[in-house]
């Protein structure tokens, strides 16, 4: 990842500015925070939903995770996540309705 930013820094360079109010943010400071702060991943996970549960586990956990979820019935949770499905498909058939 390092390689790579440093890759796009040195593209920056080349580059003109786009405009004179072009933001001092550059694409590749953004990324590098976004990978130092983890933000990348949360994001990954929330992008890609096949994978989120492996990404949360290996780079999102703080270790407290696990906890939660022993504490809560397995069942229950099961339970709330399905009513909160189903409210979620009745509002985008309501939606689709409109359109």
């Amino acid at each position: 990842m390092e390689l790579f930013i440093r890759e796009v820094e040195k593209a920056e360079v080349t580059f003109p500015p786009l405009a004179k109010d072009e933001p001092t943010l550059r694409l590749s400071a953004a990324m590098r925070e976004s990978w130092s702060s983890g933000r990348f991943w949360f994001n990954y996970a929330m992008r890609t939903s096949i994978d989120d549960d492996a990404v949360y586990w290996e780079a999102l956990d703080d270790g407290k995770g696990r906890e939660i979820l022993a504490k809560e019935d397995a069942e229950q949770l099961a339970d709330v996540k399905m009513e909160q499905f189903a409210a979620y498909l009745k509002e985008k058939k309501d939606d689709q309705q409109f359109e």
